[in-house]
């Protein structure tokens, strides 16, 4: 082999590295936070973790990060979505500005609420908000006679519900949209309730009727998706349904 051949047999050898890596690079990038106290992680093993979830980005292609700093644009800068599952604590009014931005701007984010009223501010800028108390299913939809799990099946025709027909949630806020951003794409029983005088029996004082479980929505360039149950995507729940549910959140928030 000529010098000329071992140089131009180099070159190609160096291309391909090159382009093996560039295709690396273009791995979407999803960011779990972790600085509001959330304790159901993608990177941990037990029950209620998130780690099957996690395969399923990694699957998909994703490359997964944490966050353990508050959300600010530069550190949003790079990434392709954003998953915040059950905070502990509030978000800051600059956090809620980047993440706005962040979506604006092509991100794609997903929010699944555990203790509602502390993300009352972040929902209210997506225009969607939080029932005061968790709804309580009728008997037919409940699973092992528990009314705070059940079965959602009112479910509208969105690629997320590709290939399903119900789920199931425990212990689930209701959500409702107000403003532009957002509509509510799946729904419990028009019997359904929420315990308002915390006395766990259904009183004329208590709110009756069919409550948001997901809401949608689009700003800018992006889009949102948010949960009102946080066990959704636990490993102790992550099978049927639930599991082609989590297949196709992660393909929406891949695109």
């Amino acid at each position: 082999m000529t010098f000329f051949q071992r140089l131009s047999l180099a070159t190609l050898l160096l291309i391909s590295i090159t382009c093996s890596v560039a295709a690396a690079d273009k791995r979407p990038v999803v960011l779990f936070d972790e600085a509001h106290g959330e304790k159901f992680l993608p990177l941990q093993e037990g029950s209620l973790a998130l780690t099957e979830l996690g395969k399923i980005f990694t699957s998909q292609g994703f490359t997964i990060r944490s966050a353990k700093e508050p959300l600010t644009p530069a550190l949003l800068a790079d990434v392709d979505a954003v998953v915040i599952s059950g905070p502990f604590a509030p978000f800051a009014p600059e956090e809620i500005d980047a993440l706005f931005s962040f979506v604006e701007k092509g991100g794609r984010l997903t929010i699944m609420l555990h203790v509602a009223p502390i993300n009352s501010r972040l929902l209210a800028r997506f225009d969607v908000v939080h029932s005061n108390g968790v709804i309580r299913e009728e008997t037919q939809a409940q699973i092992d006679g528990e009314a705070l799990n059940f079965h959602v099946s009112r479910l509208d025709h969105e690629p997320i519900f590709t290939g399903i027909d119900h789920f199931a949630v425990y212990g689930c806020w209701a959500l409702a949209t107000e403003g532009k951003f957002a509509r509510i794409v799946a729904s419990s029983g028009d019997k359904s309730w929420i315990d308002l005088n915390k006395d766990r029996i259904y009183s004329a004082q208590d709110a009756r009727q069919a409550f948001g479980i997901i809401a949608l929505g689009e700003v800018g360039n992006g889009n949102f998706v948010i949960f009102g149950d946080d066990a959704i995507f636990q490993n102790r729940f992550l099978t049927g349904a639930n599991r082609q549910l989590a297949e196709n959140l992660v393909q929406r928030l891949k695109r």
